[in-house]
């Protein structure tokens, strides 16, 4: 059933449908067969990808892509055919001229204004169906990036992570050499591109990275680096604002997530706690842990989404039900206007601190700090 649905877009098929199906020749079945039948996904993406590759020209287009990528020692955790579709894509190439290779921005998969769609193209211009947007993103967008092939947000480096206009495109080294392939260029280019490749990545990553500075369990000052942007830079406040007020008399930073590959995490107060970091998991964006009135703050930094709602709260009571009489459950903004468009979002038993007004906290509660106030308060 899968095989059919791969070439056969109808929700229903009768027998006489079978006559006129497309059949792979014999090359094409021959490469299936050389397939260990372990490798089940493998042998559905092939089929998968037959209905576009079963052109001639298209195929050796694909063939070129692989080898470019094999050249230029890319790796990914896609099939070769998949990650050639979108080096393709990006390249803007239709037919063997490498030389006429563009450099133009892509979103994964929704056309925005001024930005061309990976998905959409993909079919458009190969006939080849993507749909995964997160297997694009994962398996091929971040090894291309980290091999210094592809750049994301070019045009706006700090755009946040869960932003829609989030686009990549071909590095200009990265332009340059695919230029050359198929001319006698193409060995000494690619081989000096491979040379130098880790420069292009560290100078991206500092680019990139936002430097935070905190102090460590030993009273020593220490600076991590997360991947920039507005929810970064939220993140930064609560670290080196939030811990400068009355609300913490001995604070010290347990976690900093991060959409990269940066988290940070004090292992020795998450032993001394008797919690485990679990950096799949669905962790707050910061967690601050106050030694001297034994409390944790979990702060959950809120620019697009992510207020600590009823549904949040009971998640965060759950990976933290150990400690759940230490918890101070707070949502983090950065002005006073956001969080008012989003008060009504937030749930009871829940504090509020807003990065503007950092010496002021909003609590949501019924009765805890009901009463009147002492004349000296």
């Amino acid at each position: 059933d899968n095989y059919i649905r791969a070439i056969n877009g109808s929700t229903q098929i009768n027998s006489s449908d079978f006559n006129y199906l497309p059949f792979p020749d014999e090359t094409f079945l021959e490469k299936l067969g050389e397939i260990p039948s372990e490798q089940q996904l493998r042998i559905n993406d092939l089929i998968a990808s037959w209905n576009c590759l079963k052109n001639p020209d298209l195929n050796q287009l694909v063939m070129d892509a692989i080898e470019i990528l094999q050249g230029l020692n890319i790796s990914y955790d896609i099939t070769d055919e998949k990650a050639a579709i979108i080096l393709l894509v990006l390249s803007g190439i239709e037919t063997r001229n490498w030389s006429l290779a563009s450099s133009e921005p892509y979103t994964i998969n929704n056309e925005k204004k001024g930005f061309l769609s990976i998905i959409k193209r993909a079919k458009d211009r190969f006939g080849y169906v993507f749909n995964d947007r997160e297997e694009i993103r994962r398996k091929a967008l971040h090894h291309f990036i980290q091999h210094g092939l592809v750049i994301q947000n070019a045009d706006k480096p700090d755009r946040p992570p869960n932003s829609s206009y989030n686009n990549y495109k071909l590095s200009s080294e990265a332009l340059n050499v695919i230029r050359t392939f198929n001319t006698p260029s193409w060995h000494e280019k690619s081989s000096e591109f491979r040379k130098i490749k880790a420069s292009l990545i560290n100078k991206k990553r500092q680019r990139n990275l936002l430097p935070i500075k905190l102090i460590n369990s030993d009273g020593a000052p220490i600076t991590i680096e997360i991947s920039k942007g507005k929810h970064s830079e939220l993140q930064k406040d609560i670290i080196e604002k939030f811990t400068s007020t009355n609300f913490v008399k001995e604070p010290i930073i347990v976690f900093v997530d991060d959409p990269g590959k940066n988290k940070y995490w004090n292992e020795k107060i998450c032993e001394k706690l008797g919690i485990e970091i679990d950096i799949h998991g669905k962790l707050p964006d910061v967690i601050i842990y106050d030694q001297a009135k034994d409390w944790v703050f979990l702060f959950e930094a809120f620019t697009t989404h992510g207020p600590i709602d009823e549904k949040r709260l009971k998640q965060l009571y759950d990976l933290f039900f150990p400690i759940r009489e230490k918890l101070i459950f707070v949502t983090a903004f950065k002005s006073l206007s956001d969080f008012k468009k989003h008060a009504d979002k937030l749930a009871f038993e829940t504090d509020v601190w807003i990065a503007e007004l950092p010496t002021h906290m909003i609590h949501y509660n019924g009765d805890r700090f009901l009463g009147p106030r002492k004349l000296n308060d």
